[in-house]
């Protein structure tokens, strides 16, 4: 991931994207993108999409004020969803038909900490 990261930064791409989903084989969103912020100078790193609900939300707020820290000025960018997935709610044991109004009171909880 680091390799094709810094080639990626190196042929002159903007922009290195991550998605979230606990149902995929995949690196976790936030992990990734702090790896690769220390790999990489200049390309932007973006979190497509982020379903924070499946997260501790301070635990969240932190790792993603951390990555956007050490990433440096202006190069992670993050798009936040409630998610689509029923079986990513499944698997959190969250309920999926509130995540609308779990999604508010996390950014209504993110805006005042």
């Amino acid at each position: 991931m680091l390799e094709w990261a810094w080639s990626a930064e190196q042929q002159g791409f903007s922009t290195l994207y991550t998605s979230d989903r606990l149902m995929w084989s995949s690196f976790e969103p936030l992990t990734t993108l702090a790896a690769v912020a220390g790999a990489t100078t200049r390309i932007r790193l973006l979190a497509v999409v982020l379903a924070p609900l499946h997260a501790n939300h301070a635990l969240f707020a932190s790792a993603t004020a951390s990555v956007d820290q050490l990433a440096g000025p202006g190069r992670l960018r993050l798009a936040l969803a409630p998610g689509p997935r029923p079986d990513d709610f499944e698997r959190s044991g969250l309920g999926f038909r509130s995540r609308g109004k779990q999604l508010d009171a996390l950014l209504d909880e993110l805006h005042t900490s």
